[in-house]
């Protein structure tokens, strides 16, 4: 005859590292405002939709990440992130890009273009030291456009002297 079967069972935990938060930008505005409908409102809403109003409000503006595809989150809040920042320091508000920033996690944070983001963030708040430092650390802004320009300003608003021929990206003649 055979040999006798035995079964064991064992709790196995895995480390696993914390998601973050759902939204890693500042809330657009207040969420209590935005889930705000009123009474007189609900009458011109679909009848599905003024059925549901009354359950429990959304957390955040933007869908539920998807748990599992963390790698397509972290490249949606970067370019989401770098797109507000340089929108934010357009418009003169540097704290609220200051927001965003720390809101990004390091691993983004550290990427060239995004080390360029926080020398201009750092300009803005008018702190030309350590924008400057931020371009005379070894920067290599390998995600950054042929002939983008970027660096040739945000140099001569921290630097003195020309830019560095390590730092020159702008593909056309002196000058021009």
């Amino acid at each position: 005859m055979g040999g006798v079967t035995s079964i064991r069972r064992a709790v196995v935990t895995l480390p696993a590292a914390e998601l973050g938060p759902d939204n890693p930008l500042p809330p657009l505005s207040p969420l209590d405002e935005v889930h705000h409908v009123e009474e007189r409102d609900l009458h011109d809403l679909p009848r599905d939709m003024a059925r549901q109003i009354g359950y429990e409000p959304l957390r955040s503006l933007l869908p539920v990440r998807v748990r599992d595809g963390y790698e397509a989150w972290t490249a949606a809040s970067a370019a989401l992130g770098r797109e507000a920042i340089g929108a934010l320091l357009a418009a003169d508000r540097p704290a609220a890009a200051r927001a965003v920033w720390e809101r990004l996690g390091p691993e983004i944070r550290a990427r060239g273009r995004f080390r360029l983001a926080e020398a201009a963030l750092l300009l803005a708040e008018g702190r030309r030291e350590a924008a400057r430092a931020v371009l005379d650390d070894d920067l290599e802004p390998a995600d950054l456009r042929e002939g983008a320009d970027d660096l040739d300003r945000l140099w001569a608003r921290a630097g003195d002297g020309p830019l560095p021929a390590r730092l020159d990206f702008r593909m056309r003649p002196e000058g021009t």
